[in-house]
């Protein structure tokens, strides 16, 4: 009992320090890039997950709605599931920077997620024209 307590552990931290998923069975061959970037993906996504649950708490979005958008990039369903999670999050006001929320729920609207809209409208109408105003600057920046 030991000895499997010991073993989950140690497994447990070669993952952090590898920064590799571990317990992913792919059934690949060793030099296999399509697994690699898959168990990368993995990995990203667990990240991913676990800021989304810190955020939830700190109303800090920034971290998850990174990772989201890089993994929904590699056209990863997860990445993008998350991605829709994080913009229903700021939509709700939740994200504690508005104007940041706001531009990013506007890259969304440009990117053509057919949800987004709704999101972004519904943060507007929470924010003052003071937020508002600073959330055009953001998006003005972003396009330059």
């Amino acid at each position: 009992m030991k000895l499997k307590i010991l073993q989950i552990l140690f497994s447990g931290m070669f993952m952090i320090v590898t920064n590799h998923s571990v317990a992913v069975d792919l059934n690949c061959e060793p030099d296999d890039e399509r697994c690699k970037k898959e168990e990368y993906k993995i990995t990203i996504y667990k990240q991913g997950r676990d800021e989304y649950d810190k955020a939830r708490q700190t109303g800090d979005f920034t971290k998850v709605y990174f990772i989201a958008r890089e993994l929904a990039n590699l056209k990863d369903r997860r990445g993008r599931m998350m991605l829709k999670m994080v913009y229903i999050q700021l939509g709700w006001g939740k994200h504690n920077n508005l104007p940041q929320a706001y531009a990013w729920l506007d890259q969304g609207v440009k990117d053509g997620l057919e949800y987004a809209p709704k999101w972004l409208d519904r943060l507007h109408s929470e924010m003052s024209p003071s937020e508002l105003e600073k959330a055009k600057v953001l998006i003005d920046k972003a396009s330059d």
